[in-house]
């Protein structure tokens, strides 16, 4: 039975891509963003503030004369990446990615308002009493206090409260922690 149920998903995701020229069995899932960092100390301990843990810690050093992969102005000689994890073993991980060449300055100023080419990275946590103590311990700047918040979803309405900071090379972070997610009935 799960045999046939299985071949017959298969063969309507197959129909469905032939139609609307999608591949819907394939999966896509984001495992990890990887932001360019000045220092990835630094971004290490904003980003265990917010509650995530180092996964990977790994430096090289690289030679001058080969491609980096990455298209940087100058050719690096030492590289650095932390990856920091979540509650989740594999996906939405952050990568923190530190070059010594060329000297990354940002497109805009850290920590003025945002605009295009700039990225929102949204965490939610369990305990937004805790975060908002460690971001405060280390000086991480807080672009909007804590404020509680109502919204409506597909799940139905939720309460809770979130928060606003900026990390170190001034990427905005929401911090958001629900607080009751209530799921009305089908109608």
């Amino acid at each position: 039975m799960i045999f046939r149920v299985a071949a017959l998903l298969a063969f309507v995701l197959i129909e469905f891509s032939a139609v609307s020229n999608v591949v819907w069995a394939q999966q896509a899932v984001v495992r990890r963003t990887t932001l360019l960092v000045r220092d990835s100390e630094r971004s290490r301990q904003f980003y265990q503030a917010l509650g995530f843990r180092e996964w990977l810690d790994w430096s090289e050093a690289q030679d001058p004369e080969s491609l980096t992969g990455l298209p940087l102005n100058a050719k690096p000689t030492n590289s650095r990446i932390v990856i920091m994890a979540g509650t989740d073993p594999y996906v939405a991980m952050i990568g923190l990615l530190e070059y010594d060449k060329p000297p990354l300055t940002p497109s805009r100023p850290p920590n003025q308002s945002i605009g295009l080419n700039d990225i929102v990275l949204v965490i939610e946590t369990t305990d937004m009493t805790k975060v908002e103590r460690n971001l405060k311990s280390i000086g991480a700047q807080i672009a909007r206090q804590l404020k509680a918040y109502k919204s409506k979803g597909p799940a139905g309405p939720k309460t809770g409260v979130d928060m606003l900071v900026y990390d170190p090379d001034g990427y905005l972070v929401e911090v958001s922690q629900v607080l009751n997610n209530t799921v009305l009935p089908q109608k």
